[in-house]
């Protein structure tokens, strides 16, 4: 048991790939005939088989639904919007709600029985000048064969396809999907690692999802040279989650961006949840009023820094400055040389003086190869990051951050103490919380090194100055 999970429960990310990771399903087809049995002059015959074509069996079993009218579905949904600019400081809009999908009247299409959709609750964000609406954006559901289908009136579209985990975009909470893109969907399961697993009523198990993702970097590693070429950075991912003998149970989009051009450097984050808190598909049993969102639980004490006094270090004291040469295409960094994937990690930063505060500074762990590591750092205007990288700077994906309460003053000096061990992390600037950081992600949980940085990213102004740090130690985590 780590110790940090006495100081706090933190946040376990397990979804299976930044970030759902899954194994794909192998379909089994079983041969199956049918004898044919003939009588002649009362005398029973020889049983010889019909030749038959076996029907394969679905991709994914359990979609062939059962469905009638007030059969239901009732989700909880929220919505985080958040944004910095230089200069302006940083803002965010949050909502939440819950409603309820139910099946109405029911009639043909296309040969089909479908059923109207009957919305009821809070489904669309409240926020002025924000749309964004999570209830559905089919008037008409059913099922056909092993494939769930939706439509507007007119033709059926398919919204989930059990017997080949293909066909065509659609999407049951979003309409972000391209028509005429393909979608296969991918098994995975809903673990303690999310944090809709809290919400009461959301069941944990096995799953199915469909989704995109893309990022770009705004710097790239070209022949061992660190390149910075691009302005914009960004990440996004978008799923749509199903079960079998239920249907659309969760979907969650997150779309994190930054811009840095002209001395100017501005970020936002958005990130949507719905996920599925009752339902009942055998027509027995009435929609229940929108359940309102439970109230906040009762706060928690933050966890603080661990007692380091008995401890003796692996590592370090280590004191020391790192160079911003201009024209360099390296990142400035100390190694430690150790070699921990759980390690309990201090050491004290110098605050520089960089015009525009312009700097970063910050830490690596987990450095397993020169593309492999996770990264957490903070910024002259009060920011603060945590990525990875999974083997190529390509490959990076920015799992958390956000403003921080600190002194920028040049000369002046913060403290950040980093605990992480499996797939939990918590840091901390000067003895405060800052965030509990998801270690979750696969290709990053080896031993690796622990190193000092500065200089970290595009917008950071390489001037020649001296980054110093103090006081770089290291603890084994039992």
């Amino acid at each position: 048991m780590l110790p940090l999970l006495a100081i706090a429960a933190l946040v376990v990310a397990s979804c299976s790939g930044g970030g759902d990771e899954a194994t794909d399903s192998t379909p089994a087809a079983d041969a199956a005939t049918s004898p044919a049995l003939t009588e002649i002059a009362g005398t029973a015959a020889t049983v010889t088989p019909q030749s038959a074509t076996a029907t394969p069996e679905p991709e994914f079993g359990g979609y062939a639904l059962d469905l009638s009218e007030g059969d239901f579905w009732e989700y909880r949904w929220t919505y985080l919007d958040s944004s910095c600019a230089q200069g302006s400081g940083c803002s965010s809009k949050e909502d939440e709600g819950v409603f309820q999908v139910t099946l109405g009247e029911r009639r043909e299409i296309e040969g089909v029985p479908v059923y109207e959709l009957v919305v009821t609750g809070k489904r669309a964000v409240g926020i002025s000048g924000e749309t964004r609406d999570f209830g559905p954006r089919w008037r008409y559901l059913g099922v056909t064969g092993d494939r769930i289908v939706v439509s507007n009136g007119g033709t059926l579209t398919t919204l989930f396809d059990g017997g080949t985990g293909k066909w065509a975009g659609s999407g049951f909470f979003t309409d972000r999907f391209d028509g005429d893109e393909l979608i296969v969907a991918r098994s995975g399961s809903l673990t303690d690692g999310l944090e809709i697993s809290d919400w009461p009523g959301v069941r944990q198990g096995p799953w199915e999802f469909v989704g995109r993702a893309a990022s770009q970097s705004v710097c790239e590693t070209i022949a061992g040279h660190r390149i910075c070429p691009r302005e914009e950075s960004f990440s996004f991912t978008e799923n749509e989650y199903y079960r079998a003998e239920i249907g659309p149970v969760a979907y969650r989009f997150s779309n994190t961006a930054s811009f840095s051009g002209g001395g100017f450097f501005s970020s936002y984050q958005t990130t949507e949840w719905v996920a599925l808190v009752a339902s009942s598909l055998r027509g027995d049993a009435a929609a229940p009023t929108p359940t309102p969102v439970p109230p906040t639980a009762t706060p928690v004490p933050a966890p603080t820094p661990p007692d380091l006094a008995d401890l003796a270090p692996v590592f370090g004291p280590a004191y020391g400055s790192l160079l911003l040469e201009p024209g360099s295409t390296q990142i400035p960094d100390f190694s430690s040389g150790v070699s921990l994937d759980r390690a309990i990690v201090q050491v004290v930063f110098t605050i520089p003086d960089i015009a525009g505060d312009r700097w970063s500074q910050g830490l690596t762990f987990r450095q397993s190869e020169e593309e492999t590591f996770h990264a957490i750092y903070f910024t002259g205007d009060g920011r603060w990051g945590h990525f990875a990288r999974t083997g190529s700077v390509s490959s990076e994906s920015d799992l958390d951050g956000g403003t921080a309460s600190f002194d920028t003053t040049p000369g002046g000096s913060i403290l950040v103490t980093l605990v992480f061990g499996g797939t939990e992390g918590l840091l901390f600037f000067n003895g405060e919380l800052v965030a509990e950081l998801d270690l979750g992600i696969s290709g990053v949980r080896d031993p690796g090194d622990v190193r000092v940085m500065s200089g970290l990213l595009a917008t950071d102004l390489i001037d020649g100055s001296e980054s110093v740090y103090s006081g770089f130690t290291i603890w084994t985590l039992e």
